[in-house]
C-alpha cells in the first residue's frame, strides 16, 4: 500500500493549508477578471493583464534571484545567530534589489512614451506604464519579504501575502470605487500591491523584532549573488514561458486576444496550482534535507505521484468542459477552448516532473537549470514569433506545451542520470 513517511506527511500537512489559502487567492482573482470583462469585454482584460505581467517581469528583473537565494538562506535560518545573519542577508537584499528597481522605474519613466505607442494604448497606457513604475519598489520589497516569511515555516502568512492579500484588496478597492464612479482595474491592482507590501513589511519587522542584523563579509556577499544570479535566470526564464506570449499576441494581433489568452492562462494555473502548492512546502523542506545528509528519493517520489494524480484530476474537467468554464466570463471567451485545453495539458506535464527544477535549485545545481531554462526560452520565444502571426492565439498554446516538454525531460533525465534519484517512485518506494 501506498505508505506516507513523516517528510511527506509534514509536506501534505502544510500543501493542504495552502492549497486552501491559493485556492482563496486564486478565485478573488477570478472575481477580479469578471468583474473587468462585465465592463470591459476582453480588452478590458488584456489591458489589465499586460500591466499585471509588466509589473511582475519588471520586479522579477529587479530582484536578481536574491528572493529565492533568501528563501533558501532563511530556510536553514532557526537559532538566534542564524536569524541575525538571515537578517543581514534581507537587508543585503533590500538595498540592492531596490535600488535596481528605481533605476528600472526612472529608465520605465522616460520610455512611457514611446513603449505606450508600441502597446497602441495611447495616452491611457502611459499613465498605467507611470504606476507601474511608482509601485515598482515596493512590489520588489513585498516579494523579497515573503520569501522570508516562508523560509522562516510561515506557510499561513507568507501565502497569505503571495496569493490573498492584494486580490482581496483589489476586489475591494474596485468595487468600493464603484458605488461613485467607474473603476480603474489597474489603478485599483497598483493600490493593492502598495498596501501589501507596507503590511507585509511590518508583519517581518515584527518578527524579526529584536534581531540585530548581522554584517557579512565580502565572501559571504559574494557567495550569496553566486548563489542567486543562476536563480535570477531561471526565475526571468520561467516566468517569460508562458507570459511572453501576452506581449507578443498583443503586438501581433489585438487586446481582446491577450485578454482570452490571459484568462485561459490563469484558467489553467488552477491545475499548475498543485505544483506551487507541493513546492512551498517542498523547497525549504529539500533545502534543509540536503544540508543535514538526509535521502530524498523516497519524498520526491511519493510527492511527484501525488502531484500528478492530483493535477491530471483537476485537468481532466477543464478538457472535457472548457467552452462552458469559459462562457462563465461572456461569449468573447469561448473561442480560447482549444487553447485552454493545451495550456491545461502543459501544467500537467509540469507537475508531473516539475520537482526537478526546485530539487536542483535547492541542493546547489542551479546552473543547470539556468541553462535549460535559457534555452527553453530561447525555442519558445522563436515559436512564438513564427505561428503567432499565422495561427493566432492557439499558437502560443502550442509553445508553452512544447517547451513543459523540452523542460522538464532536460531537469528530470539530469536528476535521473547524474544525481541518481527518480522522479516518480518505484514499487519498493511505493511498498506495494
Amino acid at each position: 500500500m501506498f505508505k506516507l513517511e513523516p517528510h511527506l506527511t509534514e509536506v501534505l500537512k502544510g500543501s493542504a493549508t495552502t492549497f486552501v489559502l491559493k485556492m482563496f487567492g486564486m478565485g478573488l482573482g477570478y472575481v477580479v477578471i469578471s468583474l473587468i470583462a462585465m465592463r470591459g469585454g476582453a480588452e478590458g482584460v488584456g489591458a489589465y493583464s499586460l500591466i499585471q505581467s509588466l509589473l511582475q517581469f519588471l520586479s522579477l528583473l529587479a530582484m536578481m534571484g536574491m528572493n529565492n537565494a533568501i528563501l533558501k538562506y532563511s530556510a536553514s535560518s532557526v537559532s538566534n545567530e542564524g536569524l541575525s545573519k538571515l537578517r543581514g542577508y534581507y537587508s543585503f537584499s533590500l538595498s540592492r534589489a531596490v535600488t535596481l528597481s528605481l533605476l528600472v522605474a526612472v529608465i520605465l519613466c522616460l520610455l512611457s512614451g514611446p513603449l505606450s505607442h508600441w502597446l497602441d494604448g495611447g495616452e491611457k497606457y502611459q499613465f498605467y506604464l507611470y504606476l507601474v513604475a511608482v509601485a515598482l519598489p515596493l512590489s520588489v520589497l513585498l516579494l523579497i519579504s515573503v520569501e522570508v516569511l516562508r523560509g522562516l515555516s510561515e506557510i499561513k502568512l507568507s501565502e497569505w501575502f503571495r496569493s490573498i492579500n492584494i486580490n482581496l484588496l483589489n476586489v475591494c478597492v474596485f468595487l468600493g470605487a464603484g458605488l461613485v464612479l467607474y473603476p480603474d482595474p489597474v489603478l485599483s491592482y497598483i493600490l493593492a500591491v502598495l498596501a501589501s507590501s507596507l503590511l507585509c513589511l511590518y508583519v517581518l519587522y515584527t518578527r524579526l523584532k529584536g534581531v540585530t542584523a548581522g554584517l557579512l563579509c565580502k565572501e559571504e556577499r559574494r557567495d550569496y549573488l553566486a548563489v542567486s544570479y543562476p536563480m535570477y535566470v531561471t526565475a526571468l526564464c520561467t516566468y517569460l514561458l508562458p507570459h511572453s506570449a501576452i506581449f507578443i499576441i498583443q503586438y501581433f494581433l489585438k487586446g481582446s486576444d491577450v485578454g482570452v489568452y490571459s484568462l485561459c492562462l490563469k484558467l489553467s494555473l488552477l491545475v499548475g496550482m498543485v505544483l506551487l502548492v507541493f513546492n512551498t512546502m517542498l523547497a525549504p523542506k529539500l533545502a534543509r534535507m540536503h544540508v543535514c545528509g538526509q535521502p530524498m528519493n523516497d519524498l520526491i517520489g511519493k510527492s511527484s505521484l501525488t502531484m500528478t494524480l492530483l493535477s491530471a484530476f483537476i485537468g481532466l474537467f477543464f478538457i472535457v468542459f472548457a467552452e462552458q468554464v469559459l462562457a462563465l466570463w461572456g461569449e468573447d471567451f469561448i473561442r480560447g477552448s482549444l487553447l485552454l485545453r493545451v495550456l491545461v495539458l502543459a501544467q500537467v506535464i509540469n507537475s508531473t516532473f516539475g520537482i526537478a527544477g526546485t530539487l536542483l535549485n535547492m541542493t546547489g545545481h542551479q546552473s543547470v537549470v539556468r541553462w535549460a531554462s535559457i534555452l527553453t526560452l530561447i525555442v519558445n520565444v522563436a515559436l512564438l514569433w513564427v505561428f503567432v502571426p499565422i495561427y493566432g492565439i492557439e499558437a502560443a498554446g502550442i509553445g508553452v506545451l512544447t517547451n513543459a516538454l523540452l523542460m522538464n525531460s532536460v531537469l528530470a533525465s539530469y536528476v535521473y542520470f547524474r544525481l541518481d534519484i527518480k522522479i516518480w517512485p518505484s514499487v519498493r518506494l511505493l511498498n506495494v
